[in-house]
């Protein structure tokens, strides 16, 4: 083997012949200190690896041959070179911080290319410096502009800037305006602006503020837009800003989003006249607080034909009242979401929850909550969110209804007193809302949840519920949780007696098996072992068995007469070091008893048994 010639960073020889260097032909020994390819592969056929050899080589050479032939990139059409870089503009979402001014520092072309192309300077996002706004709006060369204002203390100079050009204005977003300068909002919005079509202004809650008689709201009242200065304008999205009903800029929008807006100085008949307006609105999102006045005799619904979208959050006295008066519309992919914001200091919501906000016949007044087919519930101590989703209504054959429903939880987010433990319904709380779709045909439910709730939540009374289930996934996402109590709770009981962990006895009455349909099962990141640094827990003590446990779960609904699992996921943690040896152990046990089981007609499909090592999440064992 020959001896590897040294040569410097800077001699003529290294820069040179370094296209003799890389040529394939000039590739030698000896291969950057490892053996070479003959001593490599003794026992190979020499034959066999020269093909193998010439086939790398004509391939290289190939490579070679195409990077040669294409252009430089500075030497591309200026239509391509344009194209790419709309196309680099385009893959950053609207309304953020743009990426696409890098092509100008790559070399001169590129910037002439790009600095005299229009089309590139119409989107103008502005954070604390005017620069783009002000370059976009000369090399724009007349075009329409879409002007995006992200940064509050910049709003002021935004608005005075623009105010020449508000001509030439498409689309124009204050994402937050600051309380000093809402009058330049206000002044603003005063000038026609032919091409506008979209608007959104978001006026900030300030963390102290003082009103005054001059300053009686921390809004703009009365913002006069009329269908002469924006006859294109389809999407409206304001926070803080009345504008009256008597506008009928509502008859031309598509989009409507009004936020929180104060009961004081716009109330619920106001709303009213303003939703009967809104004919041709299809996606629509309100939030406010007030509620209907008692002596308000009008109980009429207002029907909006072409809404797709119905988006509504504020108090539950709101939500009561709007779902009473908006008629719905069954539509192939209608969405609404309900989120209960203003629970803080409603005992009523806090006690029932989504169910608090909704009317009496809501079965009736919201069609979608009788077809919903598949729930995800994600409980969480600080909230509650539930998704639904139901099949396409009137014969379509694509597209789905969704259903979001959203609420915080206050009790379970607040620790306990010293020495005390927290009552085993706080912990229930946040599963609670699953009994609104009882009346739905639910097939699939997918349940989000954290290692206290999985103990304290009342399994059997919420599976009850769905009579129709087919499948079931319990993913617990903080912290292994016990498996115990959602394998007791989908197989029959018989009468027991139970002593709690607070000195309460219970008496069971014998139980049929709750979802006997039930043929898919999957449960994830639960614990396959106990936890030995754990003690505070009431189930702590307990010993972990999850082969019998599943055992006696399968056997027990089979003799119940329920239907044949075709799925069983098991996705656990083990969560003690000295155990993990013995997890192919429990790994085999539990395949022997599934074995069993497909031969007695329990599962017949997927049955997958895995573990991971959860300790090495908790502890980081360094060298002190």
């Amino acid at each position: 083997m020959s001896e590897r010639t040294e040569l410097p960073l800077g001699s003529s020889a290294h820069h040179g012949d370094s296209d003799a260097i890389l040529h394939p032909d000039a590739l030698q020994g000896p291969y950057y200190g490892l053996k070479a390819l003959i001593t490599t592969t003794q026992g190979t056929d020499t034959l066999q690896l020269l093909i193998r050899v010439d086939d790398v080589r004509r391939d290289l050479l190939s490579i070679c041959a195409l990077a040669n032939a294409s252009a430089a990139a500075n030497t591309l059409p200026n239509e391509i070179l344009l194209s790419i870089f709309l196309h680099i503009q385009g893959m950053v979402e609207e309304g953020t911080a743009p990426h696409w001014p890098a092509v100008l520092l790559v070399c001169r072309r590129w910037f002439v290319v790009a600095a005299t192309a229009p089309q590139l300077w119409r989107e103008l996002v502005v954070g604390k410096s005017l620069n783009l706004l002000r370059t976009g709006i000369v090399r724009s060369k007349g075009l329409t502009l879409r002007v995006f204002a992200t940064h509050r203390d910049a709003v002021a100079e935004v608005a005075q800037t623009i105010t020449p050009h508000v001509h030439r204005i498409q689309t124009l977003s204050f994402s937050s305006i600051h309380q000093r300068h809402k009058t330049d909002v206000a002044s603003l919005l005063q000038h026609p602006m032919p091409a506008l079509e979209r608007l959104n202004a978001i006026i900030e809650t300030p963390v102290t503020y003082i009103i005054t008689q001059d300053d009686p709201w921390l809004g703009i009242d009365n913002v006069p837009l009329t269908r002469e200065n924006f006859p294109k304008l389809r999407s409206l999205v304001v926070e803080r800003i009345i504008v009256r009903p008597s506008s009928a800029i509502y008859q031309q929008l598509s989009v409507l989003h009004l936020l929180t807006l104060e009961g004081r100085l716009f109330d619920y008949c106001e709303l009213r006249k303003i939703l009967r307006t809104c004919q041709n609105v299809e996606d629509l999102a309100l939030e406010f607080t007030f509620r209907r006045d008692e002596d308000d005799l009008d109980r009429d619904q207002v029907v909006l034909p072409r809404l797709r979208k119905l988006h509504l959050s504020g108090s539950r006295v709101f939500l009561h009242d709007i779902l009473e008066t908006i008629a719905t519309p069954e539509t192939a992919d209608s969405e609404l979401a309900i989120h209960l914001s203003d629970a803080k200091h409603d005992y009523i919501a806090r006690k029932e929850g989504i169910s608090s906000a909704l009317p009496q016949d809501y079965q009736t007044l919201l069609p979608i909550f009788s077809a919903i087919t598949e729930v995800h519930a994600q409980a969480r101590q600080s909230e509650e969110i539930l998704l639904a989703y139901a099949p396409a209504a009137d014969g379509a054959t694509h597209g789905c209804r969704r259903l979001s429903l959203r609420m915080p939880v206050y009790e379970t987010s607040k620790a306990p007193p010293d020495g005390e433990l927290r009552s085993p319904d706080l912990y229930s709380l946040p599963l609670r809302d699953l009994r609104v779709f009882s009346s739905a045909p639910v097939e699939t439910l997918r349940i989000d949840t954290e290692a206290e709730h999985v103990h304290y939540v009342h399994w059997p009374a919420i599976l009850e519920h769905f009579p129709l289930l087919r499948a079931l996934s319990v993913t617990v996402c903080d912290y292994p949780g016990d498996t115990l109590p959602v394998l007791y709770a989908i197989r029959p009981t018989s009468p027991s007696l139970e002593v709690t962990a607070y000195g309460e006895t219970l008496s069971h009455p014998a139980q049929r098996a709750p979802c006997s349909r039930l043929r898919t099962l999957r449960m994830s990141r639960f614990r396959a072992t106990r936890d030995p640094f754990n003690y505070s827990e009431p189930w702590a003590e307990r010993k972990v068995e999850i082969v019998p446990a599943v055992a006696e779960c399968l056997v027990s609904r089979a003799r119940d007469g329920c239907e044949t699992l075709e799925e069983l996921v098991l996705d656990l943690d083990c969560m003690d070091e000295r155990k993990w040896g013995t997890a192919e152990r429990r790994r085999m046990d539990l395949g022997i008893v599934l074995q069993d089981s497909v031969r007695e007609h329990l599962v017949t499909g997927k049955m997958e048994y895995t573990e991971r090592q959860s300790w090495r999440e908790r502890f980081t064992y360094e060298a002190s």
